[in-house]
């Protein structure tokens, strides 16, 4: 019994969010080692592993913008190096948009914090 208790004490959720993120961490790890060492072939694979994690209906909103530009930069040069010009102007797309995205962000704060500052 005391064998029972202890594992399920250890039991590992995979669905759990401390194990999502540690499988993105290491994902988005291994990919940057990949694409830093120019092994396309295992950047793919990681990238691939990587996409389905992210992609899940669940996990969608789960990530931050730096994560997912460190993702679509990786995966725009395993496309390029790969020929396929397509998905690497996909990818590139996507980190416009997210840029984009941050910046109004920042846009919006900033006229919020001169608002503010003029109110007072």
């Amino acid at each position: 019994t005391h064998l029972n208790v202890a594992q399920l004490n250890h039991m590992v959720t995979p669905n759990s969010e401390a194990s999502l993120r540690l499988r993105v961490e290491v994902r988005a790890e291994q990919l940057n080692a990949a694409t830093k060492l120019e092994l396309w072939q295992l950047a793919f694979e990681s990238a691939e592993e990587l996409h389905n994690v992210i992609s899940h209906p669940a996990n969608r909103k789960a990530f931050k913008s730096r994560v997912m530009m460190s993702y679509y930069d990786k995966v725009s040069q395993v496309f390029w190096v790969s020929e396929n010009y397509l998905f690497h102007a996909c990818a590139m797309q996507r980190i416009f948009h997210l840029t984009e995205r941050s910046l109004m962000r920042e846009v919006a704060r900033g006229e919020l914090d001169r608002e503010q500052a003029q109110t007072q």
